[in-house]
């Protein structure tokens, strides 16, 4: 019986590691088409702080009516270096993009010099952060506005990251044809990690004792990884497949699809490419999947699922030489998934209690996807008096709160 896993694979195009957690970070692009990091808008920049890994390439985009510009708080760099307020062509029109990469950790504050300054008035930060790191959830802003009976909740908030859970471990040495097993035969550890609140998309890290330097030479394995979605008494399979193949340009770059599977087998793989990095620096291979195509490949509502093992041959991630069997055996490298991970989702609740007690989260807020919130409390069997009004906003298990004092 031939493996559904084992088809062959197309080629896909590689992205650096700091350029597929940034993408991670950032709105999926619609349609193919890029999507900007930050919109550029009359007169604001949407995200005003945007967090990004180090190395990565930050796109502004304007689609304000007023000429604009992005500018360093120390003048270093600019979009449009001659933009003036008597000159407006030579400021950034609607659709004018503008990019720049940021190779070093640190924070970078910029302006538009015709509607801001330094810190204040149309002004942003790039946050740039080393690879690994978990930005903590933040309550930007609360504030309430009151209404008869009904007491409105405003504010927004800044959702942080979950830390990747290493799922299951292998030892070293003991690898696919035989000891020891080198070009990423030898699988060590599987982790999983849901690094962008955003967009909810997950990522599959599979550790390796050896791989080739990162778009040299192929490795000798084809790669595989079963997964479960499991949400109270129903789960759904999917198997991600890959390698390495060979580019036009010759260079080899990582190839790796998306299944859907069931009793019968998976879905054919070409359909449902996702982007992979092989680092051979850290010896890790990451694949990134779109929560989107998970929703498009899932008839389960996926808020509140956890991420489980699977059924499809490998129960977690496995590696095999590309030149073995189209059966599992002993060419066969695997790492078994023993662990669950948590399918984080953004969530915001709200809360009024009497000054200094302890409010009950058990209002939930509408959060829209630039992190405002807002929500109604009914008031109107409250004693009149001093009350504290407490939001509390989690991604997964990244939380934040926050309050503010009321009189009613």
């Amino acid at each position: 019986m031939s493996n559904p896993l084992l088809d062959m694979l197309g080629a896909r195009r590689i992205l650096p590691s700091a350029a597929l957690i940034a993408m991670a970070l950032a709105p999926s692009p619609a349609g193919g088409a890029e999507a900007a990091d930050v919109i550029v808008s009359d007169n604001f920049y949407m995200p005003q702080t945007l967090t990004v890994q180090e190395g990565s390439t930050v796109l502004w985009e304007q689609q304000g009516d007023l000429p604009h510009n992005v500018t360093a708080d120390d003048n270093s760099w600019s979009s449009h270096p001659a933009c003036s307020p008597f000159a407006p062509g030579t400021c950034m029109a609607d659709g004018d993009t503008y990019s720049r990469t940021f190779p070093e950790p640190g924070t970078f504050g910029y302006y538009c010099t015709l509607h801001g300054t330094p810190g204040s008035g149309m002004a942003g930060t790039v946050r740039v952060v080393e690879p690994g790191f978990v930005f903590p959830t933040e309550v930007l802003d609360l504030r309430t506005t009151r209404n008869g009976g009904t007491l409105r909740v405003l504010g927004a908030a800044s959702f942080g990251g979950v830390a990747s859970l290493e799922v299951g471990t292998d030892p070293t040495g003991d690898g696919a044809m035989g000891l020891p097993a080198v070009f990423g035969l030898d699988l060590t550890k599987a982790s999983i990690g849901q690094p962008d609140p955003r967009t909810g998309n997950l990522s599959f890290m599979i550790d390796t004792a050896d791989l080739p330097p990162t778009g040299g030479i192929s490795e000798l394995a084809e790669y595989f990884w079963d997964f479960g979605l499991r949400k109270d008494d129903q789960t759904e399979f999917f198997a991600i497949t890959g390698q390495h193949t060979d580019a036009v340009n010759g260079t080899r770059v990582p190839s790796f699809y998306l299944q859907a599977c069931d009793g019968e087998g998976c879905s054919e793989p070409s359909d449902n490419p996702v982007d992979a990095v092989m680092d051979g620096e850290s010896n890790r291979i990451t694949v990134t999947v779109p929560r989107a195509l998970l929703d498009q490949l899932s008839s389960m509502d996926l808020a509140g699922t956890e991420v489980v093992r699977g059924n499809n041959f490998f129960d977690g991630a496995a590696a095999r030489l590309i030149a073995g069997g189209s059966e599992p055996g002993p060419d066969f490298d695997r790492v078994p998934i023993t662990g669950t991970y948590p399918f984080a989702e953004r969530e915001l609740h709200v809360g009024i209690a009497s000054a200094g007690g302890t409010p009950a989260f058990d209002t939930p807020a509408v959060v829209a996807d630039d992190g405002s919130f807002e929500a109604s409390l009914d008031v109107s069997g409250l004693a009149p008096g001093a009350y504290d009004v407490s939001v509390k906003a989690c991604f997964g298990t990244n939380c934040a709160t926050r309050s503010v004092s009321v009189t009613l």
